[in-house]
């Protein structure tokens, strides 16, 4: 049994070790307009009372008035409803 695991454990280190994994992905945002659309899906609909909002960002440069550079925003009025 334990020759089997460590035989399974091997054949993933080997895979990892073959296969690197490229995790340099990212949005760069110009500053004008910029936005991404997640869709009205209920998998991405926020419910309840308790969740976690992040963001990981590198800025270059911020805006003058707070409300030009938020990261993460709750609208509530008539045309916007949600986060941003």
């Amino acid at each position: 049994m334990k020759s089997s695991r460590l035989g399974i454990l091997l054949i993933g280190v080997f895979y990892m070790l073959m296969n690197p994994i490229n995790a340099q992905n990212a949005l760069d945002f110009d500053g004008s307009d910029d936005k991404v659309m997640c869709g009205n899906d209920t998998s991405v609909n926020l419910s309840g009372t308790k969740f976690s909002l992040e963001a990981w960002i590198y800025a270059t440069a911020w805006k003058t008035n707070a409300y030009e550079g938020n990261v993460i925003c709750k609208e509530e009025n008539t045309t916007n409803n949600g986060y941003m």
